[in-house]
């Protein structure tokens, strides 16, 4: 197989993202794309990911972070002093924090479709239609299906490599 036809998509165990999504407060999620961004270009001659979606979704989960820190001071506030305008402040600081996570969840859906068709673009030219994604699936668990997906492709190419690479014994004469 030439390099230019493998699928060079980093395999990951899916609990392990999982995981690695609760410990960063779901850091991680847009930290994958960013990981996969150069070997899932590499695959798709008409669509290309970019840095900014990324970045942006970080740095939103980042302030989204501190926001909830803060709001956890305003409620500790307000029920130490029992002041309900500290409550109010962190009723005003839980909604801003949900918009922050709309606008990142709807930035990675749409991204999740990005490579969606960029592997279904991949596969299609390995003719493996067999390996179609779900559109249902990419909605409901965006990056852990992706990378399900990933690594049940890598494990049909070592399957075919395996194929390629028996012998068969010679027959008796």
């Amino acid at each position: 197989m030439t390099n230019e036809n493998k699928f060079t998509a980093k395999k990951t165990p899916v609990i392990l993202m999982i995981v690695f999504d609760i410990l960063t407060l779901g850091i991680y999620s847009c930290c994958w794309y960013l990981t996969r961004r150069n070997d899932l270009n590499q695959i798709s001659q008409t669509k290309k990911l970019g840095l900014t979606a990324f970045i942006l979704c970080i740095l939103l989960s980042v302030i989204g972070i501190f926001i909830l820190i803060a709001s956890g001071i305003f409620i500790g506030l307000g029920e130490a002093y029992e002041n309900s305008t500290y409550i109010g402040y962190s009723t005003t600081l839980d909604s801003i924090n949900k918009g922050l996570d709309f606008i990142i969840g709807i930035t990675l859906l749409v991204q999740s479709f990005k490579v969606k068709s960029m592997i279904e673009e991949y596969l299609k030219k390995k003719d493996k239609f067999a390996l179609s994604l779900s559109g249902a699936a990419t909605f409901f668990f965006r990056n852990y299906y992706l990378q399900y997906r990933i690594n049940k492709i890598h494990k049909e190419a070592s399957n075919q490599e395996l194929e390629l690479t028996v012998t068969t014994p010679a027959e008796p004469a």
